[in-house]
């Protein structure tokens, strides 16, 4: 077995095959979609919205609006399109007043999570709402509008330096299991500025049992302790690994329903100072 360092992503494409060939026991890939939303004022954009949706729940992504009625308008819209196929919409932020504008809009709390460097993301989810006709003067589309995407980039960039948000991605760390020059699984991280997301692991089901996994997360955690990060974090769900991350000292900081349907999905969270107290509400 020979565990290779990816930095070219040369076996990206057969990571993903793996794990959405064992996901697609559970759910399907082909029932998502992506919507965006803006409100036209005056011939001037006044609001964007952009909504992801898999596994039967859609997902607020970049978001600007000028105030808490478009806002409203354009999760209306939003919410008119999804209220029969989705459970829900889902959104979470670090910044409390958005966080708040949200809750103006109809989404209830589901969640706080707590960081180490002090942070607290919310957690909203959307499953009703009162019917308004205000949100016929939104425009919804299922293709993103040129013209209107730098006005949107630079307000969500605006937003970020306000409220001191850095997202962007540091460096990528991909290894690589191969047995025989093929690919039998993989782990794919993203480092952060004091965080490491493990974006996906898998291991092809003919070789599970020969610590394969347990090797590739080894070696995340240890690159995790190089760069000095104090959490690592990844998303999982029943049908997939969660007692596998326990043993390596994982907890479940947020757990949603029928994500996707009949099944519970998970964030789990593991501090790198070895503290694992509780760091939800």
């Amino acid at each position: 077995m020979i565990y290779l360092i990816d930095e070219e992503k040369k076996y990206e494409e057969a990571i993903k095959t793996l794990l959405r060939s064992y996901n697609s026991n559970f759910a399907t890939y082909d029932d998502r979609d992506c919507i965006y939303l803006y409100k036209i004022e005056q011939n001037r954009l006044v609001g964007a919205l952009t909504v992801h949706y898999s596994w039967d729940w859609a997902t607020i992504g970049h978001v600007f609006y000028e105030n808490t009625q478009i806002l409203q308008q354009m999760i209306q819209k939003a919410w008119n399109y999804y209220q029969n196929k989705a459970f829900g919409i889902k959104s979470f932020t670090k910044v409390k007043e958005q966080f708040n504008d949200f809750l103006t809009a109809g989404f209830k709390q589901v969640n706080a999570i707590y960081y180490p460097n002090g942070d607290t993301y919310y957690y909203a989810d959307l499953t009703s709402i009162k019917v308004d006709n205000n949100e016929n003067t939104v425009t919804l589309t299922n293709e993103a509008i040129e013209k209107y995407q730098k006005i949107i980039d630079q307000k969500v960039k605006q937003f970020n330096q306000t409220y001191q948000i850095n997202d962007e991605i540091i460096k990528r760390f991909d290894i690589a299991a191969l047995e025989d020059q093929q690919c039998i699984g993989g782990i794919q991280c993203e480092l952060y500025e004091n965080l490491l997301y493990v974006d996906r692991l898998v291991v092809d089901k003919t070789y599970r049992k020969n610590h394969v996994g347990t090797e590739l997360m080894n070696r995340a955690i240890e690159f995790a302790k190089l760069n000095k990060c104090q959490v690592i974090e990844l998303g999982t769900t029943s049908f997939q690994a969660k007692p596998f991350y326990e043993k390596f000292g994982f907890k479940v900081v947020h757990m949603r329903e029928n994500n996707p349907k009949g099944y519970q999905s998970f964030t789990m969270m593991k501090k790198m100072n070895g503290e694992q107290d509780d760091s939800s509400t």
